[in-house]
């Protein structure tokens, strides 16, 4: 009989110990619509620049910078729902390397003379920005001060 006991109380250190060591039960620190717009105020000076929109999946905030680069926002109504956005939105515009990171988000780059376009899912949000190769630091520095990068990502 405590053999048993042992042994279950062995088991269930070792599952616990399991799902530690891969992330099990990890919780993914995600923005929300209004940290996104108050970080993205710093490059779009016209309030008109931004266009929300609310569906049955989420709700979006898209933003024109300035100097004309893109940016989009969704919070959606699951996991799920956001992952396959952010997956649909990666295919559309030919990302078809996705990295995941030790923070648990998925990241999509495109990185050449011409243009940037860095696109990441957290939990249940994605981010989306594109435009020309010489915006990267203004898209990475939004990024950054939403939290969904950190100085090694832009490189990926």
């Amino acid at each position: 009989m405590r053999y048993k006991k042992v042994s279950a109380a062995v088991t269930a250190a070792v599952i616990m110990l399991a799902c530690v060591l891969s992330g099990c039960g990890k919780t993914v620190k995600t923005a929300s619509r209004d940290e996104f717009t108050e970080a993205m105020k710093n490059h779009v000076s016209d309030e008109d620049n931004f266009i929300t929109s609310d569906s049955e999946d989420g709700t979006s905030v898209f933003a024109v910078a300035d100097n004309g680069w893109l940016a989009g926002f969704y919070e959606c109504k699951n996991e799920d729902i956001a992952y396959d956005e952010f997956c649909a939105e990666c295919s559309a515009a030919g990302i078809g390397d996705i990295k995941d990171t030790d923070s648990g988000y998925s990241i999509g780059v495109i990185d050449n003379d011409e243009m940037y376009s860095y696109y990441v899912n957290a939990g249940d949000t994605c981010l989306f920005m594109t435009g020309a190769s010489y915006d990267k630091a203004d898209m990475m520095q939004v990024a950054k001060t939403i939290g969904y990068a950190d100085d090694g990502d832009e490189e990926k």
